[in-house]
């Protein structure tokens, strides 16, 4: 839609356009209504649900009390999209969880007290009109009974990660490796304050009496982007079947990755592959930090 304000039926100098209240209004819901129907297409919005479009990341081990941290982001609810606020350590009252708010900030909270935020208004007084609405996390109880503009729960099922995937390219392997043939291609999922690489194995096949390998490296610098590969707690992870063809029927044995260092990671075959023709298959997926 397009909502706009008339003026060019306006050519009588003694007529003039009073910038009142309503018209204020009705410009800022024409924003609003156009970020609200982009938003709600993209991410095939339902309320009441909490779409996480970037960070907003909430740690908490609870179930109860203690301390929580949220990351800043942002989000999309009931129409509008909220900036959520960073809080390293909040601390959650006893019996409490951390729930999720709307709040009303002026400019002069938001930058400290300081700045020249106020307003002269028309009877001489200073008020600070500049609001801006956020998304907080605070303690409170589950269901919010007693908290000023609660929205949910930290946990509720109402919150979804938004996830958008994007091919990003095809993997190389060194001529080195001696696969005779291989395929691949990986792309990039974010899904909140989640990022995924995903990579799939569409073919790659070799003679192991030609090269004897019992592992290969991928080296995934291009597609990482710059961002890094999580490896807190990575460990061996079953990811492909690597097939034995030479046997009848086939002989379908369980690869696993490890970290490698840096950008890459190594397939490692589960036994010695010499002396067979192999064909491997699957997808790898690596939460980046």
């Amino acid at each position: 839609m397009s909502k706009f304000i008339k003026t060019a039926g306006i050519v009588d100098p003694n007529t003039r356009l009073p910038f009142a209240a309503k018209s204020l209004n009705w410009l800022q819901t024409a924003f609003k209504e156009q970020f609200a129907t982009i938003t709600e297409w993209l991410t095939n919005y339902t309320t009441p649900q909490v779409i996480v479009l970037k960070g907003a990341k909430v740690t908490y081990t609870g179930p109860t009390g203690g301390t929580a941290s949220v990351l800043a982001g942002w989000v999309y609810y009931n129409g509008e999209i909220y900036q959520a606020k960073a809080n390293p350590s909040l601390n959650i009252g006893t019996g409490q969880i951390p729930v999720w708010t709307i709040q009303s900030i002026d400019d002069q909270t938001i930058n400290g007290g300081s700045g020249n935020d106020l307003t002269t208004m028309s009877d001489g007084t200073q008020q600070s009109v500049h609001m801006t609405d956020f998304f907080v996390l605070v303690s409170g109880p589950a269901g919010g009974s007693t908290v000023t503009g609660y929205v949910c729960d930290w946990n509720s099922t109402n919150i979804v990660n938004f996830s958008i995937s994007k091919t990003l390219g095809v993997v190389s392997i060194p001529p080195s490796v001696g696969i005779g043939n291989f395929s691949a291609s990986y792309s990039l999922e974010i899904c909140g304050p989640i990022k995924k690489l995903i990579v799939n194995i569409n073919n790659a096949s070799w003679n192991s009496a030609a090269s004897g390998f019992t592992s290969i490296t991928l080296d995934l610098s291009t597609p990482l982007a710059g961002n890094t590969i999580d490896y807190s707690g990575f460990g061996n992870v079953a990811a492909i079947n690597i097939i034995d063809i030479d046997n009848v029927p086939a002989t379908v044995q369980g690869g696993y990755i490890s970290a490698s260092s840096g950008t890459q990671i190594t397939i490692i075959f589960p036994q010695s592959t010499t002396g067979h023709h192999y064909d491997m298959r699957g997808q790898i997926i690596l939460q980046l930090n």
